[in-house]
């Protein structure tokens, strides 16, 4: 074999090494994106949808016994003795 081709075969070789460590770098990067990806999809949703989740478990409960929205829907618009007496119970508990 000519000097020529060992020395072009011994560059091909180490090319292809390189090749190769750079392949598994692109994947790792890749991996790294998809998860930094969802991690943020997760992260908005959290932060978005964490206000909403507060809201109806904790002071939704409260705010309708105030404000009388539930009871106008189910009774035409009367006030229901039974949510008059939660406001006194809520109003004399603070």
């Amino acid at each position: 074999m000519p000097e020529d081709h060992a020395s072009l075969l011994e560059i091909a070789r180490a090319n292809n090494v390189l090749l190769e460590e750079n392949n598994q770098m692109l994947k790792k990067m890749i991996r790294d994106a998809r998860i930094a990806f969802w991690f943020k999809v997760a992260l908005y949703a959290l932060m978005l949808g964490l206000p909403f989740i507060l809201f109806y478990y904790f002071l939704s409960p409260y705010l309708g016994l105030v404000s009388g929205s539930s009871s106008t829907q189910s009774t035409g618009g009367m006030v229901d003795l039974e949510q008059l007496q939660g406001v006194v119970d809520l109003y004399r508990g603070l």
